[in-house]
């Protein structure tokens, strides 16, 4: 049960309107300093996934390579739910730090506080009581534009045809655009425009996932603050963004701006490196802006 469920809780960080936007991107900056270590478990999961990985992994034709593939999605949900139970823990220090005065007693202190490498001790426990949550609400969240898509190709390929003229590009390391385009050029006029049209197909289907991805972003922050199911933890981030929709916005647009400054500085083989940890820390920042909005808008659960 929440605190809105039950009256007879009090809950005096339940506010209407989370703030300014630009007072909690400093915030969350801020946060993403003092609490640095909730990346840990990001740094964990890709140590082991490459600890893990096969030396010798068949195509995505084989079979295995999809055993392989959904086992890793898997352990990555896992992780999530003890990584976000350290990032609500740390929203929880900070805004008690914020609205409430500190013990003079240092006993009393939290040691979080004092030492926040204490967060790691969330992270567990985080994946024993939310990981089951995290399991089903991720691989439900993939279906939810996996399964359109799928319906989008099928639908293309009964009506539209497959397009042949770009397959051979498809089956070589390295896709060679010049080359490409010379056979584009080259092809009669129904060929190309088959593959526009396949073209529209994925930009319909990457809208769908954008889509998707936006509407369900509050979903895991449900489930770890309200104990939420997926499905009702799904519905309220729905219900949410509707409700704020300029916040949506903004968030929005702060993450592709992000995005965009991430995958430029990938582009070089000297920079892929720092473009991955660059990639690392704004999925982080952005996960405490959500936190931040979400204990300040819709309230936090009330833990004794």
């Amino acid at each position: 049960m929440t605190s809105s469920d039950n009256p007879t809780t009090p809950n005096l960080l339940k506010v209407s309107n989370p703030g300014p936007f630009t007072q909690l991107m400093m915030e969350a900056f801020m946060l993403l300093g003092r609490y640095f270590v909730v990346i840990y478990p990001i740094f964990l999961y890709f140590i082991l996934r490459s600890l893990l990985s096969p030396k010798a992994l068949p195509d995505y034709q084989h079979w295995a390579w999809w055993v392989v593939s959904v086992g890793f999605i898997a352990i990555w949900f896992l992780f999530e739910a003890g990584w976000h139970a350290m990032t609500f823990q740390a929203v929880q220090l900070y805004e008690t730090q914020r609205t409430q005065t500190i013990p003079e007693n240092p006993s009393e202190i939290p040691p979080e506080i004092v030492f926040p490498f204490a967060l790691l001790r969330a992270f567990i426990p985080g994946i024993g009581e939310y990981g089951l949550r995290f399991l089903v609400g991720g691989f439900l969240n993939i279906m939810l534009f996996a399964l359109p898509a799928a319906a989008m190709i099928w639908l293309g390929i009964q009506t539209i045809g497959i397009p042949h003229l770009i397959l051979p590009f498809l089956n070589t390391p390295e896709f060679q655009t010049q080359q490409f385009e010379k056979a584009f050029l080259a092809a009669s006029a129904p060929e190309q425009m088959q593959l526009l049209l396949w073209e529209g197909i994925f930009w319909a289907i990457l809208l769908l996932t954008l889509l998707v991805t936006n509407l369900t972003m509050y979903w895991r922050p449900y489930v770890i603050m309200h104990q939420f199911s997926p499905p009702r933890a799904f519905l309220k981030s729905v219900r949410f963004i509707f409700k704020h929709p300029l916040l949506t916005i903004q968030i929005l647009f702060l993450s592709v701006a992000l995005g965009l400054l991430a995958a430029l500085t990938s582009l070089s083989t000297w920079t892929a490196l720092f473009g991955f940890f660059l990639m690392i820390l704004i999925m982080l920042y952005l996960q405490f802006i959500l936190y931040l909005v979400l204990y300040r808008a819709d309230g936090p659960q009330q833990i004794t």
